[in-house]
Formats: structure tokens, C-alpha cells, sequence
């Protein structure tokens, strides 16, 4: 039960600042929960990757871990205020990015007595993850083209989510004739018959998107045609089951190489924001892919 009513909590959420975004026909709106992704995905991947390790060793020195937050806490704000002003979005985060590793670099060289080799890299790897690879989203939620933004973000947190609850229901109910693992090391509760459950969820669930968001657009049109559109739908559905995996074994990776169970615990019954965004992230990078193009 517990689960359940964590996952409408989350579900609510989304829906609500989505609504906003498409009948408010502003993208910021929907820029609040990533700016929430980010704050709460920051704050768990440096409690994750310092887990374990005394004082004085190899971890991220207290400087480095200010400018991870400044870089979190800069990253969307900047970003909006850029992109809707002067149309320099993508210059703020990449000059952003570029300021923020060469702090943390610099401070490898001027506090040489409290770093070390091992800390600069998980504190850039704390600016990357999820921060840095959020500015996919927020590059997906910008699109130019309004409608296509909208579908872009109403297809990524459709597809990504039911593609691993199929996943999950096929790993569940049929693992028993079909055991082989996929990822027995990272992962060894996820099997390959789950996985090709997932293809199936995303596959599916890709052209429900699309149906339902043309029913509420009728003449919208990704391609040239509706017969188009529906294959278009099932091979992104198809490629972003696949990105949902690997972004999934990514987060289990880490957790594993910590020796944790979840990323926090913010979400009772599924752990932390880690764990719920680990394959969005990814997925939205192949929807940038596939869409985004017109924002260049």
C-alpha cells in the first residue's frame, strides 16, 4: 500500500506541473520537477559515492562538494533564465559545465594537502550524474516546436515507466521457464526474459502515447503520415526500452559498488529519486536524439 500511494504521490506531481506546462504554453512550468530531480539526485549520489569512506581517504574534499551544489543548484535556473530571455540556453549550460569541472580540477591543484585523485573524479562524476545528463530533459522540454516538446515529454515518462513495469511483471511471472539473467553481477534479479517484456511494454506503450496525444491533437503528425507516425512509435518505443535498461543497470552499478540497496529514501516503498529517474534519464537522451535536432 505503502508503494502504491508513493507512486500516485509521484505520478500527481508530474501530471500536475505537465498540465501546467501545456495549458499555462510555458515550458518552465515542467522545469520545476527537473530542478527537483537534480537538487534531491545531488544530494543522494554524494551520500552514495562517499558511502564507506573514512575521513581521510579518497573522499570528495568539502570545496569540490560546494561547487557539485552550486553546479545543481545553477544548472536549470541558469539554463531557464538564458533560454527564455535570450535564446542561450544550451551556451549557459555548456559554459556552466565547462566553469564548474575546471573548478573542481583547479582545486585538485591548490587544495593538493585535502584532495585526491580518487575524490576529483566522483565529484565530477557527481556534477554528471544526474545534473549533467539532465539537460537532456530540459533540452526535450524546450523543443521549439511547442506540440512536439509536449509529446516529447508526455512519450518519455509514459514509455520509460511501463516499459519497466512490463519488465518487471514478465521477469516476475516467467522467470521460472525462463531463468537466464541479463546482468547477473549488477543486477541478478533482472532476466532476459523480462527484458524482451519491456521491448514489449515499450513497444505497446508507444503507440498508446502517440493515440492519446492525438486524440487531443488531431492533426498533429511527427511524419508524414498517421501509418507513419505508428512505426515511428513502436521502433522509439522499441529503442527506448532498450535505453531504459541500460540506464537502470547503470544505478544498480552504483548502488552495487557502494553496497546499497536504494539511492535514499525520499520515496517510501522505491527508494530514492534515483531510483525512479535512473532509466528517464537515460531515455531522454534518445528522445533528444530523435526530436531535437530542431533546437540546434
Amino acid at each position: 500500500m505503502k508503494r502504491l500511494i508513493t507512486s500516485a504521490g509521484y505520478v500527481a506531481f508530474l501530471v500536475v506541473f505537465f498540465l501546467l506546462k501545456a495549458y499555462m504554453n510555458n515550458s518552465a512550468w515542467f522545469d520545476i520537477p527537473i530542478y527537483a530531480f537534480s537538487l534531491v539526485g545531488t544530494y543522494e549520489i554524494l551520500n552514495a559515492i562517499d558511502k564507506g569512506v573514512p575521513e581521510d581517504g579518497k573522499r570528495i574534499s568539502p570545496f569540490q562538494k560546494i561547487v557539485v551544489w552550486c553546479y545543481a543548484g545553477a544548472f536549470v535556473p541558469l539554463y531557464v533564465v538564458l533560454e527564455q530571455t535570450l535564446g542561450m540556453g544550451v551556451h549557459a549550460m555548456f559554459f556552466l559545465t565547462v566553469a564548474c569541472f575546471s573548478v573542481i580540477f583547479l582545486s585538485f591543484v591548490i587544495s593538493y594537502d585535502v584532495t585526491s585523485i580518487e575524490g576529483t573524479g566522483k565529484a565530477l562524476f557527481a556534477c554528471f550524474y544526474p545534473t549533467g545528463l539532465l539537460c537532456f530533459l530540459l533540452l526535450i522540454n524546450h523543443l521549439a516546436d511547442w506540440r512536439l516538446s509536449c509529446f516529447a515529454v508526455f512519450f518519455t515518462f509514459t514509455v520509460s515507466p511501463c516499459s519497466d513495469s512490463f519488465a518487471y511483471l514478465f521477469g516476475k511471472y516467467l522467470r521460472g521457464k525462463f531463468p537466464k539473467k541479463m546482468s547477473p553481477v549488477i543486477s541478478p534479479n533482472k532476466t532476459v526474459v523480462g527484458c524482451i517484456g519491456g521491448l514489449f511494454g515499450g513497444a505497446f506503450f508507444g503507440v498508446v502515447a502517440y493515440f492519446i496525444y492525438h486524440f487531443i491533437h488531431p492533426d498533429f503528425l511527427i511524419l508524414s503520415s498517421l501509418w507513419a507516425d505508428i512505426l515511428f512509435c513502436v521502433l522509439l518505443g522499441l529503442a527506448g526500452s532498450l535505453v531504459s535498461e541500460v540506464g537502470d543497470l547503470l544505478e544498480s552499478a552504483i548502488k552495487r559498488k557502494v553496497g546499497l540497496k536504494d539511492s535514499g529514501k525520499i520515496l517510501p516503498g522505491h527508494g530514492g529519486i534515483l531510483d525512479r529517474i535512473d532509466s528517464t534519464i537515460v531515455m531522454a537522451i534518445l528522445m533528444f536524439a530523435a526530436f531535437g535536432i530542431t533546437l540546434l
